[in-house]
């Protein structure tokens, strides 16, 4: 019986961005089916001529259709083109290694996400987490509205972050919502002015309980120039004084 022929695989598909680069490898199908393979997959990230990181993954056992993936760890500049490179390579006893690479260019942005989002009747509070080697210094606006009308709108600087740094920004309203159902909008604005991110959600303002209108006695201890232990020595005295006559 003769021994099939060693095939290798093969690069499915490849794509990068400014988080990583994520692939998928698949053995060469024969007249037995698939053979599993184990594999060198070296990474790279190339600016311009110069590789300006690399890693390897080794002896990846591929039995069939494998996604792989592989996050950059180097600060990219926005708006800069850079180039993805994988190269597989695949030991063999019989003859020399198979090598084999592809390329794909990509162009750098920066990128954040909201991941969690509080609100009520006296503000807001929005986490933004980084998706991006690009660092992200853009801007958040909040902005409360009512049957299309925009009653209030407030715009936060962004901390600056990067590939799964998150921070929570804070916003307090001019003034407390009245009870009522109201739209909020968290827009998530990037380096360059372009909305990254949105989320629209309702507000459910509670009535606070507090009534302006309500006037307060003041208790003894507070009545100005005289209060309650002001009154028991006057009597004290006066009942001393007479008995002394």
């Amino acid at each position: 019986m003769a021994v099939p022929r060693f095939q290798g695989v093969f690069i499915k598909d490849i794509i990068p961005d400014s988080r990583g680069v994520s692939i998928i490898l698949s053995p060469y199908r024969t007249v037995y089916g698939m053979q599993a393979v184990l594999t060198d997959v070296e990474y790279m990230l190339v600016d311009g001529d110069t590789v300006i990181y690399r890693t390897t993954d080794q002896r990846v056992d591929v039995v069939q259709a494998t996604p792989l993936s592989e996050d950059w760890t180097v600060r990219l500049e926005n708006n800069h083109q850079y180039s993805a490179r994988v190269k597989i390579k695949t030991p063999s006893q019989r003859k020399k290694d198979s090598i084999i690479a592809r390329s794909v260019d990509f162009t750098a942005i920066d990128d954040a996400r909201i991941t969690e989002l509080y609100r009520d009747e006296t503000g807001a509070s929005a986490t933004l987490e980084g998706h991006s080697q690009v660092p992200f210094a853009g801007d958040i606006i909040f902005t409360v509205s009512t049957d299309g009308e925009t009653i209030e709108e407030v715009r936060k600087k962004s901390p600056i972050l990067m590939s799964d740094d998150d921070e929570t920004t804070e916003v307090i309203w001019a003034s407390r919502l009245p009870a009522g159902t109201y739209e909020l909008s968290v827009k998530v604005v990037g380096n360059d002015g372009n909305v990254v991110d949105v989320l629209e959600t309702i507000i459910e303002a509670e009535d606070s309980g507090y009534n302006a209108t309500t006037t307060y006695t003041t208790s003894p201890e507070e009545t100005p120039g005289f209060n309650v232990y002001g009154v028991t020595l006057a009597i004290m005295a006066i009942h001393l004084f007479r008995k002394d006559r």
